[in-house]
C-alpha cells in the first residue's frame, strides 16, 4: 500500500508563513481558549497529526509543560 503525502513541502512552507504572519486560524483558536479555560498548567500536550506544530507552540505558551507530537508527514520539518 502507497501513502501519499496530504501535507507537501509547498503547503508545509505556506502554513508556516501564514502563521508567522496571521497566528493560528480561527478554529485553532477556539480549540486554545477551550484549553485555557480548563487550565494548562503544568500540562503535557499531545497534538496527533501536528503539521507545522503552532497549535503546539501555543499550547505550551499556555503552560503546557511538555509537547509531543505523532504524525507522518516529513513536509513540515522540511
Amino acid at each position: 500500500m502507497v501513502v501519499k503525502a496530504f501535507f507537501t513541502p509547498r503547503q508545509a512552507k505556506r502554513a508556516a508563513k501564514r502563521y508567522r504572519e496571521r497566528g493560528v486560524e480561527k478554529t485553532a483558536e477556539r480549540m486554545l481558549a477551550f484549553l485555557e479555560d480548563r487550565g494548562l498548567e503544568g500540562a503535557s500536550v499531545l497534538e496527533i497529526g501536528g503539521g507545522i506544530g503552532d497549535l503546539q507552540l501555543e499550547a505550551l505558551k499556555l503552560s503546557g509543560a511538555r509537547k509531543s507530537e505523532v504524525g507522518r508527514s516529513t513536509a513540515a520539518r522540511s
